[in-house]
């Protein structure tokens, strides 16, 4: 827990640093590279956050979490929306983000997973000469990354219910594995094979 606690600190203080940032840059003409530095800090961030979170959900933790982290969690996804604003390949981040602040809160699920299904859809959008001039294949696996996450997100917090059939379940599972396997996220696949056998499919030995 104490780790933890110093993650989470470190985070804050990373927050606050790129909100400064963001304040001093939103008075200048727009720099591509600092936009982007400022894109790859921000989804470090989130993704740190993300990642502590899911690994409380995973040791009993139940939702909502405590005002200080979701408030924390909410003033990087409103970094991100500022990004998104001049760097629009940033969109798919911020439906991710923002369901999974919902998923945090405990909030209604149906409007969360309009937003895992936006972030889905607009992983091939049109990309911007901003988004255009970062490394290609960066942002391929960038993409890639978030669409396996947003696969995953809707499998493991989503009710049943909400998914059009038993087996969609697995499909969607047996593909963020796929794309999780091809990038090369060993940790993230690791714990994709892992709710596929909690979850009881058998897309994990295929």
């Amino acid at each position: 827990m104490l780790y933890r606690e110093k993650i989470l600190l470190q985070c804050d203080y990373a927050s606050h640093l790129l909100a400064d940032s963001l304040t001093v840059t939103s008075c200048k003409k727009k720099d591509n590279l600092i936009l982007l530095a400022q894109l790859v800090a921000c989804d470090w961030l989130l993704e740190t956050r993300t990642s502590l979170w899911e690994d409380s959900v995973d040791n009993g933790l139940k939702t909502p979490v405590s005002n200080s982290i979701l408030t924390a969690f909410q003033a990087d996804l409103l970094s991100l929306r500022s990004i998104a604003e001049h760097v629009p390949c940033a969109l798919p981040r911020v439906f991710l983000y923002d369901a999974t602040s919902r998923l945090m809160a405990g909030a209604a699920p149906v409007r969360t997973q309009q937003l895992l299904d936006r972030s889905l859809r607009q992983r091939h959008s049109k990309t911007s000469i901003i988004c255009g001039k970062s490394d290609k294949n960066q942002q391929e696996m960038g993409g890639e990354r978030q669409h396996a996450a947003a696969l995953y997100m809707a499998c493991k917090h989503l009710p049943g219910p909400l998914l059009s059939s038993p087996g969609e379940r697995a499909g969607m599972l047996f593909e963020a594995a796929k794309t999780l396997e091809r990038i090369g996220d060993k940790k993230s696949l690791q714990d994709c094979y892992k709710l596929m056998k909690a979850l009881g499919t058998n897309a994990a030995n295929t």
